[in-house]
């Protein structure tokens, strides 16, 4: 009898997460696989990238819009409590999978653990600078699974009381695009999102929800910066987070210069990674410039304290910019754009996430865990 798997996916970052663990399982005999789709997916504002995920999986696919317009991210997180636990009930599943630590994925992990269904974790036990941080230990205390990108993740859950045998380091499955080359050229790109920029930087900054005011200090310190530096920007605006209006509202008002700056709301994650492959230079706090950046010897500029506590900040294609900083970002833009002579990075996997993910959940020694969790101090 075929296991029937639900995956979450609340943001554009999720499910380029996802994406290659889909994408193996969707035509395995073995499983039943649909994808329950919330979040900014759903919201225009943020590019209505629910659209993308009906082209990639259209009979796999379920929609449910948690949020309207001006809603906070405690609303949405009910609704999506409601609106798993009405799923739940008239639909027969095995095991949910989430990722990270989004409030769709903690709204959907408590309602699946309220309704005695398997959860499995994606990317637990990493650290962040913000709530994100908590809400992703939070999913990690309820899961029953946990598919880490590294060790130290793996030591930090098991310093939460986590059993050793349900954490498995498989790294992070969007590496697997990357590692293997299955990413659009950079004329696909260009061409799909209409830019003709010869050289450019890419800008993704999104808010930390619990420093607003040095969230818009820091935004418009990189607007001032840019705009000084003369050279051409792709911006991609921010996640839903509290104080993303604020910096959309700062682009809108500086940024308008459509000779110098091309602007999304989204851009696929197939695409985007194409986007930095062939950027100069990322700019933000985005995990893409810890994580991605890296692996693609681009330099990136880290901008506050939003990614605090990620395990790869020693690598040297990171340049961590405070306010007290004595050099200025423009010159630190200046320094870093177009430099690519790194050493190599493999800090999240090796480009077979998805294929060990699968051969855990092949085992059926997998789905015999007992649903009542216990600490393991």
């Amino acid at each position: 009898m075929k296991k029937r798997i639900l995956f979450i996916t609340g943001t554009r970052a999720d499910y380029g997460k996802l994406k290659p663990i889909l994408n193996l399982l969707i035509n395995d005999q073995d499983y039943e696989i649909k994808i329950f789709v919330s979040g900014m997916h759903i919201d225009v504002k943020y590019g209505e990238t629910y659209l993308a995920i009906l082209r990639d999986f259209p009979t796999n696919t379920e929609i449910f819009f948690n949020n309207s317009e001006g809603s906070d991210s405690s609303s949405c997180c009910a609704e999506m409590i409601h609106g798993m636990n009405r799923y739940l009930k008239n639909n027969q599943v095995e095991l949910v999978v989430v990722h990270g630590d989004r409030v769709e994925a903690l709204a959907a992990c408590i309602s699946s653990r309220l309704n005695n269904v398997l959860v499995a974790h994606l990317e637990g036990g990493e650290k962040s600078g913000t709530i994100d941080e908590s809400i992703r230990h939070a999913i990690s205390k309820f899961a029953n699974y946990h598919f880490v990108c590294n060790e130290a993740a793996f030591k930090t859950l098991t310093l939460m009381g986590e059993d050793r045998k349900t954490i498995f380091n498989i790294g992070s499955a969007d590496m697997d695009f990357i590692i293997k080359g299955d990413i659009p050229s950079k004329e696909e790109t260009f061409k799909k999102y209409d830019i003709e920029f010869i050289s450019y930087g890419i800008i993704l900054f999104h808010p930390v929800t619990t420093d607003i005011k040095g969230t818009i200090q820091y935004c418009e310190i990189m607007i001032e910066a840019i705009l000084d530096s003369g050279k051409n920007y792709i911006i991609i605006d921010p996640n839903n987070d509290l104080g993303s209006d604020e910096i959309r509202n700062l682009y809108s008002k500086s940024l308008h210069d459509l000779n110098r700056f091309k602007r999304f709301p989204s851009v696929d994650f197939e695409h985007f990674i194409s986007l930095l492959n062939a950027s100069s230079l990322l700019i933000g706090n985005s995990s893409a410039g810890i994580r991605e950046s890296p692996y693609l010897k681009l330099s990136s500029i880290n901008l506050g304290t939003r990614q605090d506590g990620r395990i790869d900040f020693c690598h040297p294609s990171i340049y961590n910019y405070d306010l007290l900083d004595a050099l200025s970002l423009k010159d630190l833009i200046t320094n870093t754009w177009n430099k690519r002579n790194y050493p190599s990075f493999n800090a999240f996997g090796s480009g077979n996430s998805a294929i060990k993910f699968k051969s855990i959940i092949d085992d059926i020694n997998f789905w015999k865990i007992k649903l009542q969790k216990k600490l393991n101090y």
